[in-house]
């Protein structure tokens, strides 16, 4: 890609609308990763779709290995099944409601727990076709009260949703262990540092949840942590959060943390399967009550983590190859044939060999090109001057 075509607009300055405590919000506007339309709604620019294309690769690798397969459900949800499951109510304000043009109210799924019943009705017969987990990555709609944080808290967004169906409760708490396991390689991968906690259910229901949790100054929740025996809770499930004691932690006093939600994973147990009637024929021929758990990430909080984690006074150093182009080919001069001719020659070489590569060949100084590669958080220049071609690691 070129630098001239490839709509990448950097800043100098933190836009006004900006959160001067928010790095990850700086970041991304000052690289032009987004663009904010309104509170709550981003334009997410080629440079964000790459890093978020990394994200979910690395995402549905994870699924992969614990047996989750890919779909995509539908956005759209009618408002007889949110009544049915309990969430046209529960959920009241924060989702957003419509009607159709016969009048009939709709929604904007906030995720999929009634279209992920409905598949297993109508796949789901025996108990020999489980244990059985699917998946999406999918755009979400919430009408948050009040967006904040950039693309922290918004009111669209990208999560993957997963959903798993079992015969037996202890069938889903083993595969509730493996999706934890797998929620904490996921950031590991992603070179991300996270703690996950005992969460509350809150809006959605079930036996019990955990939250992943990215330590940050501009996160919106409070963790406890116990460094003596690695207990870990938001505080919102703390028995006695004046104190810092937690009902399962050794008594050791807790230290508090900012921090925002990346991954919360529940085990619902029956709470939707007994509202949708979702049965299946166990091995005595008599029809059960299935078991289900429901687990999410937020792909654009990942990519804010990893800029909050991920920084210097430069710009961002995104981790492994997280970055979205690995060369920067850098002409000092524009106005040199030689040096352009040089510069393209390299560039197609780089192309072809199918290396992930930009030239900036903007007609600008070579202080800003420079600049802008360590902002933007590219690892390596390659700089074609009157000296010869020179190569930086970042």
């Amino acid at each position: 890609m070129k630098f001239t075509k490839s709509f990448i607009q950097t800043s100098k300055e933190i836009p006004n609308d900006v959160d001067a405590e928010n790095i990850s919000q700086i970041l991304m506007a000052r690289t032009g990763m987004v663009k904010r339309m309104s509170n709550g709604l981003y334009v997410h620019m080629p440079l964000m779709l790459g890093v978020m294309e990394k994200v979910e690769s690395e995402v549905r690798r994870a699924m992969a290995e614990v047996d989750c397969a890919e779909v995509k459900f539908p956005v759209i949800v009618l408002k007889p099944d949110l009544v049915e499951s309990g969430r046209w109510e529960i959920f009241g304000k924060e989702i957003f409601k419509l009607r159709d043009r016969n009048d009939k109210e709709i929604a904007l799924a906030p995720t999929s727990e009634e279209a992920a019943c409905f598949m297993a009705r109508q796949h789901i017969q025996s108990h020999n076709q489980l244990p059985m987990s699917l998946f999406q990555i999918q755009k979400k709609y919430r009408d948050e009260i009040s967006p904040r944080g950039g693309v922290i808290r918004t009111r669209e967004f990208k999560m993957k949703d997963a959903y798993s169906f079992h015969a037996t409760d202890n069938c889903l708490d083993e595969y509730f262990l493996k999706m934890q396991g797998a929620y904490e390689k996921i950031f590991k991968n992603l070179g991300l540092k996270t703690v996950h906690v005992q969460a509350d259910n809150g809006a959605m229901g079930g036996k019990g949840s955990r939250e992943f949790m990215a330590i940050s100054g501009c996160g919106s929740d409070t963790i406890g942590v116990c460094e003596k025996c690695g207990f870990a809770a938001n505080i919102e499930t703390l028995d006695a959060p004046d104190s810092g004691l937690g009902a399962k932690c050794c008594g050791q006093k807790l230290s508090f943390h900012k921090a925002f939600e990346l991954g919360h994973i529940f085990a619902l147990g029956t709470y939707y399967s007994d509202k949708l009637k979702l049965t299946y024929i166990a091995e005595n021929g008599k029809p059960q009550i299935m078991h289900m758990g429901c687990y999410g990430i937020g792909v654009e909080r990942i990519v804010a983590a990893i800029i909050e984690q991920h920084h210097d006074a430069s710009g961002i150093k995104w981790p492994k190859n997280l970055a979205p182009y690995q060369y920067n080919i850098i002409t000092i001069n524009m106005d040199d044939p030689k040096l352009v001719a040089e510069s393209e020659r390299i560039y197609r070489e780089y192309t072809e060999r199918g290396e992930s590569v930009i030239w900036d060949d903007r007609k600008i100084s070579a202080g800003i090109k420079l600049k802008d590669s360590d902002l933007i958080g590219i690892p390596n220049k390659i700089v074609i001057s009157n000296k010869g071609v020179s190569h930086e690691h970042r």
